[in-house]
């Protein structure tokens, strides 16, 4: 694991599903101006990120779409962006207009990883620190308990995301056999039971689903963008 940096950038916690959301929206929209302006190494596509008032509880929006743009730079999806002041004149009637200020973000993307990324939006972003034993899906933090099986397990399957962990190294990873041991037929039942176990702690953790974490007879296999960084900056109590 690298050694971690945070962005400075404070951003509120926002739940799992808010932060696909927007990270959707985000990542849509780019590809939307990518397919009608395909050509040009420098050319910048715009997102809309909106007002901005911290007495306003409604601009909540955007800084969602604010941290939807950090993660992505955190990706290598946008490689970098600016804000830029809009105004637009919104007409209520024939005689009362009102001035809407807003913003929008002029991204300089890598188009190839925006086209991969269009492809795995629905897979969880996963932070884990095997030093700490804490992560987050999604900006979502969680915590395992430090040297566990569930921490041990968990490690591995994050090391080899996308990969099915055999079901004997699952096993004598929790030592439920040694090394070098050989399975026990007699023991079948209680191998599984160990392993639903372990699988439904950890789902319960982390907020990962049937889909996301697979467990195909014993064989497990996490699905997801692993991240170098967090998406959340730091408790600093």
């Amino acid at each position: 694991m690298c050694q971690i940096e945070y962005i400075d950038i404070i951003l509120p916690k926002i739940t799992m599903n808010e932060a696909l959301t927007y990270l959707n929206e985000v990542v849509h929209k780019l590809y939307e101006q990518y397919g009608k302006y395909p050509v040009g190494e420098q050319i910048r596509y715009e997102v809309y990120i909106g007002s901005h008032d911290e007495n306003d509880l409604g601009t909540d929006e955007y800084d969602y779409r604010i941290k939807a743009l950090e993660q992505l730079k955190n990706e290598g999806v946008v490689l970098d962006y600016v804000l830029e002041n809009r105004t637009e004149d919104v007409q209520h009637n024939k005689y009362v207009g009102t001035l809407y200020e807003f913003k929008i973000a002029k991204c300089l993307v890598n188009k190839d990883k925006l086209k991969e990324h269009v492809r795995l939006l629905d897979q969880p972003r996963i932070f884990y620190d095997k030093e700490t034993a804490k992560g987050e899906v999604n900006g979502v933090p969680f915590r395992i308990k430090k040297g566990s099986p569930d921490d041990k397990v968990f490690v591995h399957l994050c090391e080899n995301i996308g990969k099915a962990m055999p079901r004997m190294d699952v096993l004598r990873m929790t030592k439920f056999y040694e090394a070098g041991e050989k399975p026990e037929k007699t023991r079948r039942n209680s191998e599984t039971y160990l392993i639903n176990e372990l699988v439904k702690s950890l789902r319960k953790k982390t907020g990962f689903t049937t889909k996301t974490l697979v467990n195909n007879n014993g064989e497990l296999t996490l699905k997801g963008i692993l991240l170098d960084l967090p998406q959340t900056a730091p408790d600093k109590t």
